[in-house]
This record gives structure tokens, sequence and C-alpha cells, in this order.
């Protein structure tokens, strides 16, 4: 395929056949050398086009894939920390619950000793007045 270029200031077109057969006047090559010779550039020149664009896609595929594994263990991680954030909060509940109940659990005893002490003195007090009445 022939790729004209435009005429810069001043100067002629040219197209890339051209430009070869310039590049390789008076080499003695024949009017069929020289096609052959031109096909033979074009091609590789095509060829290092395709491999220079399977390299771009390979290159781009990688990024891609970087891209998606980086993003897998993003999501992996914030689930860890959700997992973890979820854990802490249920463990504090009980902590709390557990501390609520030590401190009902105190509470009540406090108050059943209360009324023990209050019984007693009730008690004693009772006894006394009991010895008293006996005595006189």
């Amino acid at each position: 395929r022939v790729v004209a270029r435009p005429a810069s200031a001043g100067g002629r077109a040219s197209n890339p056949w051209n430009d070869f057969q310039a590049k390789h006047k008076g080499q003695g090559h024949t009017k069929s050398e020289l096609q052959a010779l031109y096909h033979e550039h074009r091609a590789r020149e095509e060829g290092q086009e395709q491999q220079g664009l399977r390299r771009q896609h390979e290159e781009e595929n990688a990024e891609r894939r970087q891209r998606e594994e980086q993003r897998r263990r993003d999501e992996a991680q914030q689930r860890e920390r959700e997992r973890r954030d979820r854990e802490d909060a249920q463990r504090r509940q009980q902590e709390h619950r557990e501390r609520e109940a030590q401190r009902l659990e105190q509470q009540q005893q406090q108050q059943r000793e209360r009324e023990e002490a209050q019984r007693r003195e009730q008690q004693q007090r009772e006894q006394e007045a009991w010895r008293r009445e006996q005595h006189q």
C-alpha cells in the first residue's frame, strides 16, 4: 500500500516507492530486483508494525489484568476491614452487656446485704425490747 505524503513547502509530493527507488539508485539493481527489495522492505515494516501492535495489546492486557487484580485485592481488603469492624462492634457490645450484668449483679448483692443488715438490726431491737420486758 502506498501512502502519499503531502508536498512540504516548495517540495513535491513523494511516496514510499519513489523514496525507496531514490535511496537505492545507482546500486545496480534491475527494476524487478528493486521491486522485490521494496516488497521485502514493506513486509518487514508491516511485520514490525504488527509486532508493535501485538506488543501494545499485550501491554494493555497486562495493565488491565494488573488493574483487575489490584481491584480484587482492594475489595478483599475492604471486606476484611468490614469483617473486623463487625467483630469489634460485636465484641464491644458483648463487653458492654457483661459489664452491665456485673453492675446489676453488684447492685442486687448490695441491696440484699442492706436488707439483711436491716433485718438483723430489727431482730436485735426486738430482742432487746423483749429482754427489757422480761426484766420488768
